[in-house]
């Protein structure tokens, strides 16, 4: 029996545009990614509501935030977080978005964030991507709210398709 083949050619691909220098590709990257650790020390029923509450907000209010993603061990006790901004646009819209404004004043107790505080105790944060002098200036205080390090991580190389 013969072989079937494809009689559509292998499609040319052009070749990527280079950079003038590696720095210039390294500083061309733009994403930011936030990783939380958190533990889960309260009711995981009112934490999935709070979680859902807060990334529905986020999807409306902050269209530069391409992922918000929560993630939970076997055991429940751990959850993680992670969210990817466009830019440092985007990162400031998510900041000063209703939920996020929970840093600032802790009076906004009804905001998914604030809710989920309710129930989770912050463990770690690493930042990654080529975060701006704007946006290193903003890490502090949230340290300061949530009593943790921010450890950042500058990008080294690589790519991301949408």
């Amino acid at each position: 029996m013969a072989e079937a083949r494809s009689t559509m050619g292998a499609a040319a691909i052009p070749a990527a545009k280079p950079l003038a220098t590696y720095d210039d590709a390294i500083q061309s990257q733009r994403i930011m990614t936030a990783f939380f650790e958190l533990e889960i020390t309260g009711d995981f029923e009112a934490l999935k509501a709070a979680v859902n509450e807060w990334t529905a907000c986020e999807r409306s209010k902050c269209p530069g935030t391409n992922a918000q993603e929560f993630y939970i061990s076997g055991d429940k006790k751990k959850m993680y977080l992670l969210e990817t901004f466009d830019d440092e646009d985007a990162q400031v819209q998510h900041k000063w978005a209703h939920h996020c404004m929970a840093f600032a004043d802790p009076a906004l107790t009804g905001t998914g964030f604030a809710s989920m505080n309710k129930h989770v105790k912050w463990i770690g944060w690493k930042y990654f991507g080529n975060l701006t002098p704007a946006v290193k200036e903003r890490i502090p205080p949230i340290e300061a709210a949530l009593g943790i390090q921010c450890t950042i991580f500058p990008a080294l190389g690589g790519f991301r398709k949408k």
